[in-house]
């Protein structure tokens, strides 16, 4: 058990068995523009961005999503995350940003993609798709990861390991076909 959160310790596990199934891992960093509203309000914009983020890349990755078992699809975990002092310090500008609020998720995409081309190749090359000029979000970034997968689903999560979120407060796609 790597936490004190069983639940948490099931995703990290789940996140474990999709990357030995040659699922390919990614870390999606979501920077947003100024929202408005309460921080649960901010919190729901967010959310409700990365789901349309996650459908856009959805059609790329996978031919019939009605179609596909959800097994199958790339599974997105993750939450919102707030900055925590470092010695890189990030800019005044993301700190302040909706009070630092930003999301990290884990993206796992199936071996049966339909794109020849890397989840973060895919984005760089539909940038313009996934952040449109007065947009809610401001900036996506996704790195492959090829080391220290677990650790880096840990830190995708630590909002939940800190106690700061609940389990759930985590977002996990696909949701089941009658939800999509």
């Amino acid at each position: 058990m790597l936490n004190n959160n069983p639940k948490l310790d099931a995703y990290l596990e789940w996140i474990e068995t999709r990357i030995q199934e040659d699922f390919e891992p990614y870390l999606l960093t979501f920077m947003f523009n100024p929202l408005n509203g309460s921080e649960a309000a901010v919190r729901a914009q967010m959310e409700h961005e990365v789901k349309r983020i996650y459908s856009r890349l959805l059609t790329r990755i996978v031919k019939k999503p009605n179609k596909t078992p959800v097994d199958q699809m790339p599974l997105l975990i993750g939450c919102v995350d707030w900055p925590v002092p470092k010695l890189l310090k990030a800019s005044l500008k993301d700190v302040s940003l909706n009070g630092g609020m930003h999301m990290h998720a884990l993206m796992l995409v199936p071996p049966t993609s339909r794109s020849p081309l890397l989840m973060s190749q895919l984005i760089e090359l539909k940038y313009s798709t996934f952040v449109t000029p007065g947009g809610v979000l401001m900036r996506l970034h996704a790195v492959l990861i090829k080391d220290n997968q677990a650790q880096t689903a840990a830190y995708a999560l630590k909002s939940v390991q800190r106690g700061r979120l609940g389990d759930d407060d985590i977002l996990i796609l696909p949701r089941s076909h009658s939800e999509m």
